[in-house]
């Protein structure tokens, strides 16, 4: 990154966190926000967060092979509302549809750029569409997921394509049972239907399968064929 990329990284993930708490105070005051777990924002936003979201992006940015020959501000942008949803979730347990709506936008005029929609006239996207709505049915009907994490996972279906898609979700399920799991071991503090923030995992799994789905998938296809 050049000097002025680094000092747009370090002022916008620098301020994430009380950026995202004066939106979620200010929507919290007209009466927009409409949290179905938690009712209050933290009273400010500490040194300590602000140094996680500054790590968190510049970390991130400054790893070659994740540009994937994207646009440097597009994927500073992906990067910060995915930070945002975070923090909002972590904070409010709820998925802000803005954001939603400017990751499908993203989303899209990325794939225009790239030429990567020819992709999602094939066999495969059909698939994949199909597999995103035997989903959505699944967790509508166990209601196992809210729906801000189902309009986030949907989203990121436009970025990630079919198989990225899958690998994502697979690590946000069980990046969030391993946290569970230890949760329980550690403080005993956890019910068998008490809610969490997912969006974390999803953000998480999403990242992940951004960075390195294709070598994922080419080390699980390696290993299931070797028996």
């Amino acid at each position: 990154m050049n000097t002025w990329q680094w000092i747009i990284c370090i002022v916008s993930f620098g301020l994430l966190p009380n950026i995202t708490h004066i939106y979620l105070t200010y929507r919290q005051k007209r009466n927009q926000l409409h949290s179905s777990w938690k009712d209050e924002l933290p009273k400010k936003v500490t040194w300590w967060m602000n140094g996680v979201s500054l790590v968190y992006g510049t970390a991130l940015l400054s790893i070659d092979s994740f540009s994937h020959n994207t646009e440097w501000f597009t994927i500073t942008g992906i990067l910060w509302i995915m930070g945002m949803i975070v923090w909002s979730d972590l904070w409010m347990g709820v998925i802000p549809n803005l954001c939603v709506i400017v990751i499908c936008g993203l989303g899209v005029v990325e794939q225009i750029r790239s030429q990567s929609y020819q992709e999602y006239l094939q066999t495969e996207w059909l698939v994949g569409l199909g597999i995103l709505f035997l989903f959505i049915v699944l967790v509508w009907l166990t209601r196992s997921m809210g729906w801000g994490d189902i309009k986030l996972v949907t989203a990121l279906f436009i970025w990630l394509g079919t198989w990225n898609w899958i690998i994502h979700l697979w690590i946000a399920c069980v990046s969030a049972c391993v946290v569970v799991l230890l949760r329980a071991l550690t403080t005993k503090q956890v019910a068998r239907k008490q809610k969490i923030a997912f969006g974390p995992y999803i953000v998480l799994g999403a990242i992940m399968a951004w960075m390195a789905g294709e070598t994922m998938w080419a080390g699980y296809l390696e290993w299931f064929l070797s028996f």
